[in-house]
């Protein structure tokens, strides 16, 4: 939220980042869990309560910062795109 607060101008544009972000925190503590089943179940069920299980958080917690980043970039980029042609008045 205070990415998009500083980095973005358009009220809009801050809305959407910030109204897709809380899908994406659901969304990437699913795949955390599914992972840890996934690698719990053929091959060891440690990993339910193990080092990757209390610590491996950041991992997923990077992958969804990348995404907001990235949601944030082309949202910046359509914002510059707006305005470069506004002061070309097309």
């Amino acid at each position: 939220m205070v990415l998009a607060q500083v980095l973005l101008h358009s009220a809009w544009r801050k809305t959407v980042v910030i109204a897709l972000a809380i899908p994406l925190s659901v969304a990437k503590n699913g795949l955390r869990i599914f992972v840890l089943a996934m690698l719990a179940t053929p091959v060891d069920r440690t990993f339910l309560t193990g080092r990757l299980h209390h610590q491996g958080g950041i991992i997923y917690f990077l992958i969804a910062l990348a995404v907001i980043f990235l949601l944030i970039w082309a949202a910046r980029r359509g914002e510059e795109r707006r305005s470069s042609s506004a002061s070309t008045g097309r």
